[in-house]
């Protein structure tokens, strides 16, 4: 007996640990700096209030999931779940992950928290991509 297959494919390559491990970085010096709050809650702050506007936009199951599931929560329990490990930037492919990266550095900029600047080879990358591939 045969066994139904579904297979789902999503354009784009995943995003790259070294673009993971930078927000990271990035999440214990602003938490460091801020004084209140600790790396993985500093984190989860960047995922709601950044990368979960990214996610929706680009798509649409998680903009549903999201919705029916998280919307309507205050936001101490969406950082608690978002701390619990919610998959936001998870499935970011690389350019929502650049996006993602991009509105950490302006985030940051604006609340004058200094962050670590990228690596020089993973910020040319970063440009080279967005430049080749267009910001979708």
């Amino acid at each position: 007996m045969a066994y139904p297959v579904t297979v789902s494919w999503v354009q784009g390559e995943n995003r790259t640990e070294q673009q993971n491990a930078l927000v990271w970085k990035w999440a214990s010096e602003v938490a460091k700096q801020r004084g209140d709050t600790y790396q993985s809650k500093q984190h989860a702050e960047f995922k709601l209030e950044i990368g979960v506007k990214i996610a929706r936009g680009r798509n649409d199951k998680f903009r549903a999931l999201y919705d029916s599931c998280l919307l309507d929560l205050d936001y101490e329990r969406k950082i608690n779940i978002m701390e619990a490990g919610y998959p936001v930037t998870r499935n970011f492919k690389k350019l929502a992950m650049i996006e993602f990266i991009t509105r950490v550095q302006e985030h940051c900029a604006q609340r004058n928290w200094i962050i670590t600047d990228p690596d020089p080879g993973l910020a040319e990358w970063m440009q080279a991509t967005t430049d080749r591939k267009g910001n979708k």
